[in-house]
C-alpha cells in the first residue's frame, strides 16, 4: 500500500512485539523475501482469528501458527504501537501526501527525471541529490533519477543511478522506463531504505591559465636589457693592458649590439603601452555603460516602487475579504479533514483487503493447477465411461425389446384383470344381496377367504421351490458349460496332439527309411568283401530291423487307436453335454412358462 507508518523497517526482527496497520495486535514470526509476491515481507502471528493463513501461501510454509492466526504485511505497514485517529491523520498527511482521490494502481512518472523535481515529505529526497542504498549485501551510493509508484510493486519506490556496475537494470522494469541510465547501473529500492548522502559530489577546480603575452614581453625585454649590459661590461676593464690589432672594429660592434638590444626592449615597450591603452578604453566604455545601466535601473526601481505602494493598497483592501474567506476555508478544511479521516480509514482498510486478495489469488492458482490436473483426469475417465456407454447402450438396447415382449404380455394381463374387476364388482353386488338374506353365506364367504389364503401360502411355497429349481438349474448349467469348454479344450489339445503324432511317424518314418538304405549299403558292403562267411550275419541284422520295424508299427498303430478312441470318447461327452444344455434350456423355458401362468391366475 502507498501508506507508509514506518521508515525505519531496518529496526524489526523476529520476536518483536507490532500492530499490522496500525490496528491488529501481533507478534512477527517471519522476515524476509516470499515467493508470491517481489520485497521484503513480514510474517506475523496475530493475537486473534482474524488472519488469513497459518504462516503459509500457495503450499509454501514460512512460519507455524494456528489456522487464521498468520497474516503477511508489508514492513512498512507495521507499527510499535496502537495508532489512534490522530496519529493514523498525521501518518496520513506525511506519508501519504496529496493521496486523496487518486487511483490506488501504481503508474510509472511520465516525466523525465530531469523535470521531477518533487521533494518526499519527511525525508527531503529529490530527485538529483546524492543517495545511499541499504541492503542486506551492503551499502550502494549513486543519484537519484525517479521518485513515485511503479507497476511492479506497490508503494513509493525509488529509482537510483548507481556509481559502480552493481544495479540490476538501465532503468526499465517489465519494459516500462522510469529513468534511463547505462547498463547494470539502474536499481529500484523502497524509500525506506534510501537516504541522502553525507558527501554529494564536487565541482573540479579550474585548470591554471598560462600566463599573459604581457608577463612575456617584460621577461623577454628584461633579458635583452641584462644580455645587453653585459656585453658593455666586457668591452672595458681598468688595470688590465692588452695589444689591440683594431680597435675601431671592436668599438663598433659594440655599438651595434647595443643598438639593436635597447630596439628591441622599445619595440617591447611601445606593444606593452599599447594594450594598456586598449585595456583603457575598454574600461571606460564599460563604466559609461554600467553608469547607464545603474540610471535606468533606478527609474525602474522608482517606477518598482510606485507599484509597490498600489499592491499594497490593493492587498490592504483585499486583505479583510481573504480573511472573511480564511475563516470559511477553515470551516470547510475541518469538514474535510472529518471527511478524510473517514476516507483514510476505509483507504487502510481497501489497502489491506488487496494485500489479502493478492495472498488468496496465489492459493486459487496453486488450487486451479490441482483442478485442471483433476480435469485431464476426469476426461480420461469420461472417455473410459463412453465406451461403457456404448456397451450399456447395447444392453439397454436388448433391454427394450425384452420390455416390448413384457409390455406386450402386460396388456394382455390387463385386459384380463379389467375382466376380473368387472367379475368383482358384479360379485360384490351380488354379496351386498345375499348379505341381506342369511348368514350362512357369510361364512362360507369366510371359508373361502380361509381357502384362498391356504392358496396364496401355497403359491409362495410353490414359487420358492420353483426358484430353488431355477437356480439350481443355473447351476446345473454353467457347470455343463463349463464341461463343454473343458471338452472343447480337451478336443483341441488331443487334435495338436494327433498332429504332433502324425508328425513324429512321418519324420520317424524318413529316419527309418534313412537308417535302412544306410543298413543296405553295409550290407551290401559287407557282401562284396565277405559273401561267404558274413552271409548268416546280414540275414540276422535283417531279421533284427524287421523285429524292430513290426515293434514301431505295432506301438504307433496302438497310439493312433488309442487316440481316435479318445476322441470319439470327447466327441460323445460334448454331444451329451450339448444335449444336457438343450434340455435345461427347454426346462428353464417350462418353468418360466409355469411361473407367468402361477402369476397370471394368482392376479
Amino acid at each position: 500500500s502507498s501508506v507508509v507508518l514506518t521508515e525505519d523497517t531496518d529496526s524489526f526482527i523476529i520476536g518483536d512485539r507490532v500492530w499490522v496497520g496500525g490496528k491488529r495486535p501481533g507478534t512477527i514470526a517471519y522476515i524476509g523475501v516470499t515467493q508470491f509476491a517481489p520485497g521484503d515481507w513480514a510474517g506475523v502471528v496475530l493475537d486473534e482469528f482474524v488472519g488469513k493463513n497459518d504462516g503459509s501461501v500457495a503450499n509454501i510454509r514460512y512460519f507455524q501458527c494456528e489456522p487464521k492466526k498468520g497474516i503477511f504485511s508489508r514492513l512498512t505497514r507495521l507499527t510499535r504501537t496502537p495508532l489512534q485517529e490522530d496519529d493514523e491523520m498525521s501518518v496520513s498527511d506525511a506519508g501519504v501526501g496529496n493521496s486523496h482521490g487518486h487511483s490506488h494502481i501504481p503508474q510509472p512518472s511520465t516525466t523525465p527525471p530531469s523535470r521531477q523535481g518533487s521533494t518526499l515529505s519527511g525525508r527531503g529526497l529529490k530527485v538529483g541529490d546524492r543517495v545511499i542504498v541499504k541492503s542486506s549485501t551492503g551499502s550502494k551510493t549513486g543519484m537519484l533519477r525517479f521518485i513515485g509508484q511503479t507497476q511492479f510493486a506497490a508503494g513509493q519506490w525509488c529509482g537510483v543511478e548507481c556509481d559502480d556496475p552493481v544495479g540490476k537494470n538501465d532503468g526499465s522494469v517489465f519494459d516500462v522506463s522510469y529513468f534511463k541510465c547505462r547498463p547494470q547501473h539502474g536499481l529500484f529500492a523502497p524509500i525506506a531504505k534510501v537516504s541522502l548522502s553525507p558527501s554529494p559530489n564536487r565541482r573540479p577546480s579550474c585548470s591554471v591559465h598560462p600566463p599573459g603575452p604581457e608577463r612575456q614581453n617584460t621577461d623577454s625585454s628584461i633579458s635583452s636589457m641584462s644580455s645587453a649590459s653585459a656585453i658593455g661590461r666586457k668591452t672595458s676593464r681598468p688595470g688590465v693592458t692588452s695589444k689591440l690589432t683594431s680597435p675601431t672594429s671592436i668599438e663598433d660592434g659594440n655599438v651595434k649590439s647595443v643598438a639593436k638590444a635597447s630596439a628591441a626592449v622599445l619595440k617591447d615597450r611601445e606593444v606593452y603601452i599599447e594594450q594598456l591603452l586598449k585595456e583603457r578604453d575598454m574600461e571606460r566604455l564599460a563604466v559609461t555603460r554600467a553608469a547607464s545601466q545603474a540610471e535606468e535601473a533606478e527609474r525602474q526601481l522608482d517606477m518598482l516602487r510606485q507599484e509597490l505602494r498600489q499592491a499594497k493598497e490593493v492587498a490592504e483592501a483585499t486583505q479583510a475579504d481573504l480573511q472573511h474567506q480564511v475563516a470559511e476555508l477553515a470551516r470547510e478544511k475541518q469538514d474535510m479533514v472529518n471527511l478524510m479521516d473517514e476516507d483514510h480509514s476505509k483507504l487502510e482498510d481497501v489497502n489491506f483487503r488487496l494485500e489479502e486478495e493478492t495472498l488468496a489469488r496465489v492459493e486459487l492458482e496453486v488450487t486451479s493447477k490441482t483442478l485442471e490436473e483433476q480435469v485431464k483426469q476426469l476426461q480420461q475417465d469420461l472417455e473410459l465411461e463412453k465406451t461403457r456407454t456404448t456397451q450399456l447402450q447395447e444392453d439397454s438396447r436388448r433391454l427394450r425389446e425384452e420390455e416390448s415382449t413384457l409390455e406386450r404380455t402386460a396388456e394382455s394381463t390387463k385386459t384380463e384383470i379389467q375382466q376380473m374387476k368387472a367379475e368383482r364388482d358384479r360379485l360384490t353386488i351380488e354379496l351386498a344381496e345375499i348379505k341381506d338374506q342369511s348368514v350362512e353365506w357369510k361364512n362360507k364367504f369366510e371359508e373361502v377367504l380361509k381357502i384362498r389364503m391356504e392358496m396364496e401360502t401355497q403359491m409362495l411355497n410353490f414359487k420358492t421351490e420353483k426358484e430353488s429349481e431355477l437356480i439350481n438349474l443355473t447351476l446345473r448349467f454353467n457347470e455343463s458349460e463349463s464341461r463343454v469348454k473343458e471338452s472343447e479344450k480337451n478336443c483341441s489339445e488331443l487334435k495338436l496332439k494327433l498332429e504332433h503324432i502324425t508328425n513324429q511317424i512321418v519324420k520317424n518314418k524318413e529316419t527309418f527309411l534313412e537308417e535302412i538304405n544306410t543298413w543296405k549299403e553295409k550290407c551290401n558292403n559287407l557282401l562284396d568283401e565277405n559273401k561267404k562267411n558274413k552271409l548268416e550275419e546280414v540275414a540276422k541284422v535283417r531279421m533284427e530291423m524287421e523285429a524292430q520295424m513290426l515293434n514301431f508299427k505295432t506301438e504307433k498303430e496302438l497310439e493312433l487307436k488309442s487316440l481316435t478312441l479318445r476322441l470319439d470318447e470327447t466327441e460323445n461327452k460334448f454331444k451329451e453335454s450339448e444335449k444336457n444344455s438343450s434340455e435345461l434350456k427347454l426346462k428353464l423355458e417350462h418353468i418360466n412358462n409355469q411361473l407367468t401362468k402361477d402369476k397370471e391366475t394368482f392376479l
